[in-house]
């Protein structure tokens, strides 16, 4: 079997960058008839493979029709590759491009129809380039495979961050946490978060790459962690994610964040340049919103809020007026609600007990006992996080004994809120411990049932 090169015209090379494209059904007339089952010759041609800098080592399969592979192997470099011994029939033959870099996982049983996944993050630094033909097998054949790009490619430049920031992360959704071994995408609308690293006064990360998902927009938060707080930043904008495209996000501190194609890239299509604003809501957003909620995966809607701590951040008619088209928005899904709310207590409370819902949670509450109990009696659940092990947590403290512990949530905000001993570093699931030690101790009740309780009533919320 030989792997060859073969150069296409600007058009053919322009049509290969669609997921897909080129798929077809070879059929080879028999010369003459046989029974037997190989060795069959395979000479396949990557129509492409041009485009891609770094294609080798390529992973070869042959799926056959109940999507069980028939022949796998991997290829190194160029050589003559084996020749197949297989019953004759119709199989899917895929190649695949990337596999090896260690950023993705292969599925655990190799069928067409698993997905393989990511290493971590739902984001790999190593492209996947993808193609497939259908190949009926009846002696010898020639394929011609189209390869094209399973990802699209993104590019973070953060500037006017803050210099006290000592962390930035970017979060993007909705993207796909798999893909199966011919192509079909998972489709489950995940996010993929990815830090970036500070280079000359910019946050940098690139590029980075994720598969699309269906979706009529995509959303950018931008978190920006200090020793101290944490902002976030959120933006739809109005385009899906599309394999074999990069995407340049960059924001200048003036509140804007623009969108470039990068038209430098050898098989990757550009995109239509955009700009603009952080913070920009619109009615089409909160369509958005009701539309990503019928998935089955959504279990509520937040975190949102109010947040008066920056001066120079939207006024407080505007940030109550979306808070409230969110609450509508809410009420009628008849869902549960994650609220945020800083330095905004009294103004939060009033706007939630003149909607309509009437259960959720109050994420990082900051609060008063008194308020804590106002929002129990509305139905609302009220969630601890990390500070509550603080030494400065005094009135934390005193909402905890005074909530009944069939009211509390326990929450990380990871990356952000790391309890102590570990404050300052990345925060994750696994310092929940610490919180519900602390709690434990404040109730004098063992961290078991303080553990056992409050997944009861996140079930309870959410479920």
């Amino acid at each position: 079997m030989e792997l060859r090169y073969q150069t296409q015209s600007f058009f053919v090379m322009l049509a290969c960058l669609f997921f897909w494209a080129g798929c077809g059904s070879y059929q080879v007339e028999e010369s003459e008839e046989t029974e037997t089952s190989g060795p069959y010759g395979v000479d396949v041609t990557l129509s492409n493979a041009q485009l891609f800098t770094s294609l080798y080592p390529l992973h070869l399969y042959f799926f056959d029709s109940q999507g069980a592979v028939s022949w796998e192997e991997e290829v190194l470099s160029q050589p003559e590759w084996p020749a197949l011994s297989m019953p004759k029939g119709e199989y899917v033959f895929s190649v695949i491009s990337g596999l090896s870099s260690g950023d993705y996982l292969p599925p655990m049983a190799l069928n067409s129809k698993q997905f393989l996944t990511f290493s971590e993050g739902n984001y790999a630094k190593t492209p996947l380039v993808i193609g497939k033909n259908v190949v009926k097998l009846q002696n010898d054949v020639k394929v011609s495979v189209s390869l094209s790009y399973a990802v699209a490619a993104l590019y973070l430049f953060f500037g006017g961050v803050p210099d006290e920031a000592i962390s930035v992360e970017a979060r993007i959704s909705p993207v796909s946490s798999g893909i199966s071994l011919e192509g079909a995408l998972s489709n489950d609308g995940q996010f993929a978060s990815i830090p970036c690293e500070k280079v000359k006064g910019v946050w940098k990360a690139g590029p980075i790459y994720v598969l699309p998902s269906e979706g009529l927009q995509t959303h950018l938060s931008l978190n920006i962690q200090t020793a101290s707080e944490e902002t976030v930043y959120g933006y739809f904008f109005n385009y899906p994610l599309e394999a074999g495209k990069p995407y340049r996000f960059i924001s200048t501190g003036d509140g804007e964040i623009s969108l470039e194609g990068n038209t430098q890239i050898a098989g990757w299509t550009p995109e239509v340049s955009e700009e603009f604003p952080f913070e920009n809501m619109t009615e089409e957003d909160i369509k958005t919103l009701a539309k990503y909620a019928e998935n089955p995966k959504v279990v509520a809607i937040g975190e949102i809020g109010l947040d008066y701590h920056y001066d120079d951040g939207p006024s407080k008619e505007k940030q109550q007026y979306w808070f409230k088209r969110q609450l509508d928005l809410t009420a009628d899904l008849n869902m549960p609600v994650v609220v945020h709310s800083r330095d905004a207590a009294q103004d939060t409370f009033d706007i939630i007990k003149a909607s309509r819902v009437r259960k959720g949670l109050i994420h990082a509450f900051s609060g008063s006992k008194e308020l804590a109990q106002e929002y129990i009696k509305m139905g609302f659940y009220i969630s601890v996080g990390g500070v509550v092990t603080f030494k400065n947590a005094k009135k934390l403290v005193e909402v905890v004994e005074n909530v009944p512990i069939d009211k509390i949530l326990v929450e990380t905000d990871s990356p952000y809120l790391s309890p102590t001993p570990l404050r300052g570093t990345r925060n994750n699931s696994q310092n929940l411990k610490y919180i519900v030690e602390k709690i434990a101790q404040i109730k004098q009740l063992s961290p078991q049932i303080v553990a056992q309780k409050t997944k009861e009533n996140a079930l309870e919320v959410f479920c």
